[in-house]
């Protein structure tokens, strides 16, 4: 390997790390695909620290219709978890929640997942 090889090779490494630094989706509570009773609220947990008042959560259900949600809170002390709960107590059927975030280092990232609340 030739200096210039080993030097792209050591840059690369280096910036690398800071090409993947955004905040993804880890855990959210109903878990993606769950079938659960009726939630009190809905929790994402992220792989970084997150802005809140730069990130959205929205959950609709399976007629098309969004579901009124209370504003976005984060867990106590834990800016890596977007805490979201339905205005009213969902009725059974399958929902959307799709999630938008801003993380700390300013990166973007958004997805989608679903559940369903049982009969």
């Amino acid at each position: 390997m030739t200096a210039k090889h080993l030097l792209a090779a050591v840059a690369l490494t280096l910036v690398s790390p800071l090409a993947f630094a955004h905040a993804h989706l880890k855990a959210q509570e109903p878990a993606a695909d769950a079938t659960v009773a009726t939630p009190a609220q809905l929790t994402l947990s992220f792989s970084e620290g997150i802005e809140p008042g730069f990130s959205s959560v929205s959950v609709t259900a399976a007629d098309g219709k969004h579901v009124e949600l209370k504003p976005l809170t984060t867990a106590a002390g834990d800016k890596k978890t977007l805490i979201v709960s339905p205005a009213e107590p969902l009725a059974a059927g399958t929902y959307q929640v799709y999630w938008q975030v801003l993380s700390v280092d300013t990166h973007k990232s958004a997805g989608d997942y679903r559940f369903t609340v049982g009969r």
